[in-house]
């Protein structure tokens, strides 16, 4: 027969062991059926390149760089009249924009602002481009002009090389002999690509031989098919300095859909950068 002591010893004993082997069963439970690393438990695990993003997880949000601004010029074209140049760059190797939207502030001698041109623009992954505003009037020549981006819609675009469009046979040209212009600049456009483009726009920008912009101008070709190769001229009426060297580019607009060309009933994409 136990005694009090023993009988106490006993039963301390038996609830430990009791704790214990439920204490385990809970402990086994728990392991067993607690859920996993998850996609949304706010947590880097799994591979994740960052919280729940990347790796087994949707990806994550691209860390892109803003768009640069290379050159502003206002250029009087005539009197009361001016064009704005920007040059921006993207420095984005895979993501491009379908809409950039921009703004040129004008501003007088006392700080005030003349006028507000807003436009937008379209760019592609690690693109130069030049945005020019044509023409806009202004009574008073202006003593401060800003460009700046207000807002870009950002769209990847896979394996995107370029748009097919070369500049061949560029030349410039003093008019000496005509009355009315003091100057052209013309080339030839070809579309190397597979598409046809209902417009390509095509930019001159001129500069002295110290590389500093002096004017530049802008215009159109419609229904530039593939490997079509059209012939394109500008002029200025008013003179300006020498000019050393010209920079002609060829735009399109990939992101349009109405800017490809039908081919028997159905309309041209470039799918394959979505």
């Amino acid at each position: 027969m136990l005694t009090p002591k023993q009988r106490r010893n006993k039963q301390i004993i038996v609830a430990v062991c009791f704790f214990l082997f439920w204490g385990g069963v809970a402990f086994g439970f728990s392991i067993l059926f607690a859920p996993g690393p998850t996609c949304f438990d706010g947590i880097q695990n799994q591979g994740e390149e960052k919280i729940d993003c990347g790796g087994p997880c949707k990806p994550c949000p691209p860390i892109l760089e803003k768009l640069k601004v290379l050159k502003i010029k206002a250029i009087q074209a005539e009197t009361g009249s001016f064009d704005l140049l920007a040059q921006i760059e993207n420095p984005n190797q895979e993501y491009g924009s379908p809409q950039v939207f921009y703004q040129f502030e004008i501003f007088g001698q006392d700080n005030n602002q003349l006028k507000k041109v807003e436009g937008s623009t379209y760019i592609f992954p690690s693109q130069t481009k030049y945005i020019i505003e044509s023409p806009v009037n202004l009574s008073i020549f202006p003593a401060k002009v800003t460009f700046s981006i207000k807002n870009v819609n950002w769209e990847k675009l896979f394996g995107f090389k370029n748009v097919g469009l070369e500049i061949y046979e560029k030349k410039y040209n003093e008019l000496s002999q005509d009355p009315t212009y003091f100057s052209k600049a013309s080339g030839v456009v070809e579309n190397t690509s597979n598409y046809d483009y209902e417009k390509v726009e095509i930019v001159v920008v001129l500069y002295d031989d110290k590389n500093a912009l002096i004017n530049f101008a802008k215009t159109e070709q419609k229904t530039v098919r593939s490997r079509d190769k059209r012939y394109f001229e500008v002029s200025w009426k008013k003179p300006f300095k020498k000019v050393g060297n010209s920079n002609m580019e060829a735009y399109t607009n990939l992101f349009l859909d109405e800017n490809f060309i039908k081919r028997h009933g159905t309309e041209e994409r470039f799918q394959q950068y979505y």
